[in-house]
């Protein structure tokens, strides 16, 4: 039935009222959001110690920076 669902709004773009709650629902309930956050700090954190191997250049900061605002930012 999941993947039905998926299939007709995603695939088919056939979107109706209600769609957008039964999708959170199945996100939050598959634990995907919580994964994909996970690998999303991850990556962030090595971005941040590849950046720390560099010397610092004229966006150093803002890069390191841009790496925390990808996983702390609200949606």
């Amino acid at each position: 039935e999941d993947c039905r669902f998926w299939d007709r709004v995603m695939g088919d773009r056939d979107q109706r009222d209600g769609d957008l709650a039964h999708a959170i629902h199945l996100i939050r309930a598959s634990g995907a959001a919580e994964r994909t956050l996970e690998t999303a700090r991850a990556e962030a954190a090595a971005a941040r110690a590849a950046l720390a191997r560099t010397g610092r250049g004229p966006f150093h900061d803002e890069l390191a920076e841009l790496a925390d605002q990808t996983v702390t930012r609200a949606f």
